[in-house]
Order: structure tokens, then C-alpha cells, then sequence
């Protein structure tokens, strides 16, 4: 075999290994979900395709999450980041197809997964690049989304005491991403048994946010990420000659 020859065929075995990859990662990550939905027993989150998908799709982005820090950020292009947020997609879909038929609500709830490991990947790498700190970005970053995802649960007590206003019940249950996943699943996940009876705010009035104005929140990362990257690669190439 010649070096142009192995030159060749060598970017098209990483290819074929980075897609065999994907659906190991794939495999692994589905029965992870599976097995934890399982084992949460909770007639709250199994009764349904939508409401599994819904604990699915937590389980699956907490997993991702997870392997995107261990990546190294400075170096995640945004190739890899939709490859990522595509296998949390495809992973919740099957964990719901596996309940039962897949239904709008979960078909959703998989965008939704998509856009949420999109968005953690996009701000990673962001912010890797401003600290120069692979690790410091991961826990700033872990760090603030775990805040976030919590914020009904620890910040739930203030609510209760400004309940005369909506304001501030409905602005902590709009911050949490779980709260986008279960928009999307019609799934009212305050009022559920085990928050309920750990968050105060499932005793208050409160309004969920509309899935449109929150998919727009969570895809602007992305979509901004994918412009620039689109404007300096254009800005980049080399100007045609006139033809004379």
C-alpha cells in the first residue's frame, strides 16, 4: 500500500470509527436511562410514553453532560457538540418509543434534549475559551446548570414567602431546564408526588412559560455559535480573481 493510498483510507476509518462510536455511545447511554427510570418505580414518571420520556430525557443529558466535560472543551468543535446533543435526541426517543408509541409530547421532549446538550456544549467550549481553564469552565458551568435545574427546590421557601406575587415563583420555574423538558411533555413536574413534597412551590400559583419562547432561549447558543463560525470561515477564504 502506497502512502498516498494509506493517506487516503485513513480519514474514512475515523469517519467509520467515530460512527460506530456514536452508536456505542448511543446503546450505552439508552440503557442507562432505561435502567434509573426503571428504577425509580414512581407511577408519577412511568405511566406514560411522555412522562418517561420526560425522566428519560434528564437521565440521558445528565449522562452527556457529564462525558461533554470529561471532552476537552478548547478543543470541542461544533461538529461534535450536535453529535452529542443528536445521540441525547435519539437516545430519549427510543427510551419513549420503548413505553409505547411515540407521541407528539415526546418527539418534542427529544428536540428538547437536543437543544439542551447543544446549549451546555456550545457554553462549555465558550467558556473554556474565556478562562483558559478547561476545568474551572466545566465546574463553573456544571456548577451554574445544576443551580438552575434545582432553583424550584432550594429557592422554593423565598417564594412562599412573596407569594402575594407571581413574579418571582414563575421566573425561578422558567430558569430550571427541567422545567422546559416538561413543557414539551405536558407534564406538570412541580405537582408531581416527590416534588411536591420537597419544593414549596408546587403549593403556589404559577404559570409555565410557552415551549416556543424557551426553544428559542436554549437554540440561541447554538444558532449563534454556527453564524460566527460561518462568517469567519467565509471571511477567511481566499477572494476570486478577476478573470481577465
Amino acid at each position: 500500500m502506497t502512502t498516498t493510498t494509506a493517506q487516503t483510507l485513513l480519514p474514512q476509518a475515523r469517519s467509520r470509527a467515530s460512527w460506530l462510536a456514536w452508536l456505542l455511545e448511543l446503546i450505552v447511554v439508552a440503557a442507562v436511562a432505561a435502567a434509573l427510570v426503571r428504577a425509580l418505580g414512581a407511577e408519577d414518571l412511568v405511566r406514560s410514553a411522555e412522562l418517561t420520556s420526560f425522566a428519560g430525557a434528564v437521565t440521558v443529558i445528565a449522562c452527556l453532560v457529564l462525558a461533554l466535560l470529561a471532552l476537552d472543551a478548547n478543543g470541542l468543535p461544533i461538529a461534535t457538540t450536535v453529535r452529542w446533543a443528536a445521540l441525547a435526541a435519539v437516545a430519549t426517543a427510543v427510551l419513549a418509543a420503548a413505553t409505547g408509541p411515540l407521541t407528539m409530547p415526546s418527539a418534542a421532549v427529544a428536540v428538547g434534549a437536543f437543544l439542551l446538550v447543544a446549549c451546555f456544549g456550545v457554553l462549555l467550549a465558550l467558556a473554556a475559551a474565556l478562562t483558559r481553564d478547561r476545568l474551572l469552565a466545566g465546574a463553573l458551568l456544571l456548577g451554574s446548570a445544576s443551580l438552575a435545574a434545582t432553583a424550584p427546590l432550594w429557592l422554593g421557601p423565598i417564594a412562599e414567602r412573596f407569594a402575594a406575587t407571581n413574579g418571582l415563583a414563575n421566573a425561578l420555574v422558567a430558569a430550571s431546564p427541567l422545567t422546559y423538558l416538561a413543557v414539551l411533555a405536558n407534564f406538570d413536574y412541580l405537582r408531581a408526588t416527590w416534588f411536591y413534597e420537597h419544593s414549596a412551590i408546587g403549593s403556589l400559583r404559577y404559570v409555565y412559560p410557552h415551549e416556543l419562547s424557551l426553544s428559542v432561549v436554549y437554540a440561541f447558543p447554538l444558532v449563534a455559535a454556527a453564524a460566527l463560525r460561518w462568517l469567519h470561515r467565509s471571511k477567511s477564504r481566499p477572494a476570486k480573481e478577476p478573470r481577465t
